[in-house]
């Protein structure tokens, strides 16, 4: 019975014993294809990542957001990582950021480029809209004493 089986596999698998180089030509070209593209999707990534566009959200004092402006804003930023591309996830991703600046509140929505033109559209009446595109807009970073950066370990 084992010699029966051994047979017609032997039978099936002599052609791809004898041309093995072709076999190992197609895999190192399979292999070769893949780390292209992972290579291409990386790079696509670092470029759409250093290209992005940054809005400055100001709301007005009197600016108090209901319940139905809240939940009709999230699908809208839920939205801008479609209208991007064809893009890494985290490429596309819409990032917020809150800080203080001279004591004020400053809040900061980080998009990819192309959705430039629907992240400058008003969000709600009593927020204005400013681009953060220029370095002396942009809000530095907090460091804290004597803490090490997230991306260091600690002993």
């Amino acid at each position: 019975m084992i010699d029966s089986v051994w047979e017609s596999v032997s039978g099936w698998l002599q052609p791809v014993v004898e041309a093995r180089w072709w076999l190992v030509a197609a895999v190192a070209a399979a292999g070769a294809g893949f780390g292209a593209w992972v290579w291409w999707w990386r790079r696509r990534a670092r470029i759409a990542l250093s290209a992005r566009h940054s809005v400055q959200l100001l709301p007005a004092q009197t600016f108090e957001p209901t319940r139905t402006q809240v939940l009709g804003t999230a699908p809208r930023l839920h939205r801008l990582p479609q209208l991007a591309g064809l893009l890494p996830r985290r490429a596309g991703a819409v990032r917020i950021q809150l800080s203080m600046v001279e004591g004020e509140m400053v809040y900061l929505l980080h998009a990819p480029i192309a959705t430039r033109n629907v992240l400058d559209l008003p969000l709600h009446d009593g927020v204005e809209i400013h681009p953060a595109d220029r370095p002396e807009q942009q809000v530095p970073r907090i460091r804290f004493a004597n803490t090490k950066p997230a991306t260091e370990k600690a002993p």
